[in-house]
């Protein structure tokens, strides 16, 4: 089957086409290994900044907190400990934004922080040093909704963003694009308490 899909996607009028997050020793891995490469992927630079990507599967579980329960007990315990010093600190909330300007609000808010904390780490990432990808995800949201399946998550303190993410849910998905946070939380973990929202 995977070898079918491989060649159908073959077939499309493309110079170079990306698969990502191939499982070493699937069965599409086993497929790739035999297929011809362009001659071009040898001439490309290589990419730079690339991260790993992992997916978490549920299926033997009804909820959350039946896979947060197959956690380390003393992992369980930091968590718990950092949301309780971070709850401290005030008004704190996490949640889905709810409204098309919130999430607007967020967005702006998301993409500017993160742009911030490149610039400091020298790291020189094309999508933050413009606003095409900020805007893109602004205009998604204004023109699809928030029903479309692209979600904003957000922790906020006193009503301030402090954290935020983007996602695109599906019926039985959750697909992780981006996050970022105040580094001034970064004490609390707050990156992984909205995970774990």
């Amino acid at each position: 089957v995977m070898e079918a899909i491989l060649g159908a996607v073959m077939r499309a009028p493309a110079d170079v086409i990306e698969l990502a997050l191939v499982a070493e020793g699937g069965a599409l891995d086993a497929a790739l290994a035999g297929a011809p490469e362009s001659w071009l992927r040898r001439v490309l630079p290589p990419r730079f900044g690339r991260l790993p990507g992992y997916a978490m599967r549920f299926a033997g579980l009804e909820r959350w907190e039946d896979y947060a329960a197959s956690r380390p007990a003393s992992l369980r315990a930091n968590q718990r400990r950092r949301f309780r010093n971070f709850a401290a600190l005030g008004n704190v909330a996490f949640g889905w934004c709810a409204s098309v300007a919130e999430a607007d609000a967020v967005l702006v808010w998301l993409f500017a922080t993160k742009r911030r904390w490149a610039q400091s780490h020298g790291v020189k990432a094309q999508y933050l040093r413009d606003d095409q990808v900020r805007d893109f995800f602004r205009a998604f949201v204004r023109e699809a909704g928030m029903d479309s399946g692209l979600q904003v998550a957000f922790a906020k303190v006193e009503g301030v963003p402090v954290a935020a993410s983007i996602h695109l849910v599906g019926r039985r998905s959750v697909e992780y694009f981006m996050t970022t946070y105040d580094p001034a939380f970064g004490r609390h973990s707050v990156g992984n308490m909205i995970t774990e929202f």
